[in-house]
């Protein structure tokens, strides 16, 4: 996948800041005996980050809460047969603040 980037400015990108146009930006640059030519970069994505960026659109589809599992467990809750493992939680939690894997 290629990404075509005509006319940009460093200077001119902010993250939520609106700024005028860079005019040298926009203008051509001389190149050889006064000829000009368009300024005009490209960026070769790899493989890699093309995996990625469908990954990241598949994941954007995605719920953010498996209302299944939620039904799942609100009814075992409801009906007495949801147990709590405080050995596994305890286990986890020690997992996770020393950055261990956990299960």
């Amino acid at each position: 996948m290629t990404i075509d980037i005509t006319g940009i400015h460093p200077s001119s990108i902010r993250s939520g800041e609106k700024r005028p146009t860079d005019e040298a930006a926009q203008k051509t640059v001389p190149h050889d005996k006064g000829k000009e030519q368009e300024t005009k970069k490209t960026v070769q994505l790899t493989d890699r980050s093309n995996a990625l960026e469908k990954l990241q659109k598949a994941v954007s589809n995605l719920p953010d809460v498996d209302t299944q599992k939620v039904e799942s467990l609100k009814n075992a809750i409801r009906e007495g047969r949801f147990e709590v493992n405080a050995e596994r939680i305890a286990d986890k939690i020690i997992s996770m603040h020393y950055g261990e894997k956990s299960e």
